[in-house]
């Protein structure tokens, strides 16, 4: 009879494991505070620049950031206006940075940007129109601006080669128009999710450059959201913060061979929104924003201490009732003979609820005391291993 009120089963085989994914707070960005900056890395460096400094002025410096002895080293200034919600991408060692809003209004321009000889170069403009708050990801050779937001919410996407300093129109996204979304590319796929179209939103496409063509994927597991923050290593994207329209301080990787999120350590610095995610191949970084001030602050995200490690563990999780009322029973199938801590987070990432199971022990109750009806996540651990997550619902 349980089983009919399960709403949840997981089996997690070879899963990744993130108990010990840590934040440490490194050393300030070396700029103005600042939200809707742009951020990207070029051979494990980091480089922010552009943004709303929260005075009524929009920025145009750009600064890099070296992990290795943890400073930041002012570079060249943007090539175009001052401005905040512009769209970045990264191909063959440059970066691109275009679009945006500055004191005229929205733009259109594109500039590429050298680390080697520190200079910026003027390039085609985007021919979608002027626009803010767009998406911009790169996948393989090709640069891509899509979505954003000009007097109505945009949905197109646009193909950059920067061998022919060229665009071309590709399939625009499947749904209606968005800002403040997050994009970011993989392998041969580009990703968009959450984000602004009257409506804050969870769900998110995959595009397929080689056929041209978007498929739904699993939607973020946090709640809706614009503003977010997301960064890409090991193959993997680890999107969190944002507004919802409260602060947010949850994050979550995704897995596209898997099409899974599973939660990751909740983002250590204030809950916020408008910052910017940058990763070198083993941690990632999270820069500035807004969380009712500007923020000038820079936290790295180390997956697993050492790196992101997996594990060949068998775990077997039911929850029910799920939705729970009054209270809710976890089954545990396993083949571990272990303590595990189970730790409850809301829908901001904020740790509500911390329990150890001891080993043998296959149930344990959750009592909804102190819970408010909401949305929640588990995380199911023992030692160094993520065993189970998933989303709990309270009513």
């Amino acid at each position: 009879m349980k089983k009919l009120y399960a709403l949840l089963t997981l089996t997690l085989m070879s899963t990744f494991a993130f108990s010990q994914s840590t934040w440490t707070q490194k050393t300030n960005f070396g700029g103005t505070a600042r939200s809707g900056a742009v951020g990207f890395s070029i051979n494990g460096k980091g480089y922010v620049g552009t943004g709303d400094d929260g005075s009524g002025n929009y920025t145009k410096d750009f600064w890099e950031y070296d992990p290795g002895n943890d400073t930041w080293t002012q570079r060249a200034s943007f090539g175009g206006s001052a401005r905040k919600g512009a769209a970045a991408f990264v191909v063959n060692g440059k970066g691109y940075v275009g679009t945006g809003y500055d004191i005229t209004g929205n733009t259109s321009d594109l500039y590429e940007y050298d680390p080697v000889g520190n200079a910026w170069a003027s390039k085609a403009a985007f021919p979608g129109g002027a626009r803010t708050d767009a998406v911009g990801f790169a996948i393989n050779s090709k640069g891509y601006i899509a979505t954003g937001y000009t007097t109505v919410y945009k949905n197109d996407m646009w193909e950059y080669d920067p061998g022919s300093n060229t665009w071309l129109g590709r399939s625009p996204f499947p749904l209606t128009g968005r800002r403040q979304a997050v994009g970011f590319g993989i392998g041969n796929e580009g990703f968009v999710c959450t984000g602004f179209d009257g409506m804050l939103k969870t769900d998110m496409y995959a595009y397929d450059q080689i056929s041209n063509t978007w498929s739904m994927r699993a939607s973020f597991p946090g709640s809706a959201r614009k503003q977010a923050a997301a960064f890409v290593m090991g193959g993997k994207a680890f999107v969190g913060t944002g507004a919802n329209p409260s602060y947010s301080m949850d994050f979550y990787m995704f897995n596209p061979q898997t099409n899974q999120w599973i939660p990751v350590t909740p983002f250590s610095g204030s809950a916020r929104f408008g910052s910017v995610g940058f990763a070198t191949a083993t941690k990632g970084y999270l820069c500035a924003g807004e969380d009712g001030a500007y923020k000038k602050d820079l936290w790295e995200f180390d997956p697993n201490g050492t790196g992101v490690s997996e594990t060949d563990l068998d775990v077997n999780v039911e929850i029910y009732p799920n939705p729970l009322i009054t209270s809710a029973t976890i089954d545990i199938t396993d083949n571990l003979q272990t303590e595990m801590t189970l730790q409850i987070f809301d829908a901001t990432g904020k740790k509500v609820r911390s329990a150890v199971i001891p080993a043998g022990k296959k149930q344990y109750a959750i009592s909804r005391e102190s819970l408010d009806t909401g949305i929640y996540f588990y995380q199911l651990s023992s030692g160094n291993h993520s065993l189970s997550c998933g989303k709990l619902l309270v009513q």
